[in-house]
């Protein structure tokens, strides 16, 4: 059931990300809802800023939260995240996070992480993160 879910949630979520391509570079495309367990956020892929390399892709993530979450360095709304992944050994990895005042990744930055050396973290068949590796990957072949 579980693998069926994620099935359905990477076609669907690959279906309207192909059908959006056409539009204006470095413009965030809404894709659905997510973290209710700890954050409802709305999740935004920038599809301009897709870059491929060999077997390894990095797309970029917009949450803007419901709510305001907290950091030790102040409250916050929404945040970015640059992802990278790879799709012959099915891992993924945290790049650059930056934590902002206000939704959609407007007011002043928060907080603001760049990576240094970040550890790939393998991929469970069934998990979320199955979901965004799928899609990733399958964008970067289109």
């Amino acid at each position: 059931m579980k693998n069926q879910f994620i099935v359905l949630l990477t076609s669907l979520l690959t279906s309207y990300l192909f059908t959006i391509t056409n539009s204006v570079a470095n413009d965030w495309k809404y894709v659905g809802i997510s973290g209710l367990s700890y954050g409802e956020y709305n999740l935004y892929v920038d599809i301009g800023k897709l870059e491929k390399h060999d077997d390894l892709v990095v797309m970029y993530e917009l949450h803007s939260f419901k709510f305001e979450q907290f950091a030790p360095q102040g409250g916050y709304k929404s945040q970015t995240q640059k992802w990278e992944y790879d799709c012959k050994n099915m891992l993924l990895r945290a790049l650059d996070k930056i934590l902002f005042s206000e939704h959609m990744g407007k007011g002043s930055i928060v907080s603001k992480r760049e990576a240094k050396t970040i550890d790939w973290i393998g991929i469970n068949p069934g998990e979320a993160l199955e979901a965004k590796w799928r899609v990733a990957c399958e964008l970067a072949k289109g």
